[in-house]
């Protein structure tokens, strides 16, 4: 009796077909479009005792970058620059809540500092990045610088 080929584990096909089934699992296995696209124009490094997650989106002369940050005030966050094309945001989460007359049994929401920070493919304009903090969410637009001059680090008033 002849074997017989199984094509959805054989072929291209049969990866895309898995990968449109469970999208979900791609990140972990590295999907070859998104992954190493990401990989091969950001770096980033972080540190800290929580780590928020961001969001960062490219237009045609800017980025924007969108981190939920609950249950943080505006005091607590700083957004700055590190070079000409590496923008970074840090802050303090405080106790979230005392818990003293009710033990935590499990404790995922993470507290303390955390520092991100992360290299652009662009240099930036850091006089022109901008940044809001409404509704527990820092959104940073920032322009794409659009000369040659070369950038400093400073630090950008979240409003």
């Amino acid at each position: 009796m002849p074997r017989r080929s199984d094509s959805n584990n054989d072929d291209a096909e049969g990866f895309l077909g898995r990968q449109a089934v469970f999208p979900f699992a791609f990140p972990l296995f590295g999907n070859p479009t998104r992954s190493n696209m990401f990989n091969s124009f950001f770096s980033s490094r972080s540190r800290g005792e929580w780590i928020p997650a961001v969001d960062i989106s490219e237009q045609n002369d800017s980025y924007t970058l969108i981190s939920d940050l609950p249950e943080m005030k505006k005091e607590d966050v700083r957004v700055y620059t590190e070079s000409s094309s590496a923008i970074c945001i840090s802050g303090i989460r405080r106790h979230l809540e005392e818990q003293s007359d009710r033990p935590l049994i499990v404790a995922e929401r993470g507290v303390g500092r955390f520092e991100r920070c992360f290299d652009l493919p662009s240099k930036l304009d850091e006089t022109s990045v901008r940044a809001s903090f409404k509704d527990s969410q820092l959104v940073v637009t920032i322009p794409k610088l659009s000369t040659s001059a070369s950038g400093s680090s400073g630090s950008i008033k979240i409003e």
